[in-house]
């Protein structure tokens, strides 16, 4: 009877490790599906600031030229100097 109850103690300490280590895995598994849910809405909006910036890249050097024409115009002191 001893044997069978030792027997029996170290069944459940083992169940009960295994239920431990499955309610960890199962939180971890929310965890990175969480993680992987932000990440695909940042996706969506990355792709989005891909194109703005591809958009932009065409009148940059246009941007450019006219900033500093603005600033050869205006100079670079004020009234006071």
């Amino acid at each position: 009877l001893k044997m069978l109850n030792k027997e029996f103690d170290e069944a459940n300490d083992e169940k009960f490790k295994a239920e431990q280590e499955a309610e960890e895995l199962t939180s971890r598994k929310n965890l990175a599906k969480r993680l992987i849910d932000g990440l695909a809405s940042e996706n969506v909006r990355w792709g989005e600031e891909v194109k703005k910036l591809t958009s932009n890249k065409k009148t940059v050097v246009g941007d450019c030229i006219l900033a500093a024409g603005f600033v050869s115009y205006v100079g670079a002191f004020d009234k006071e100097l």
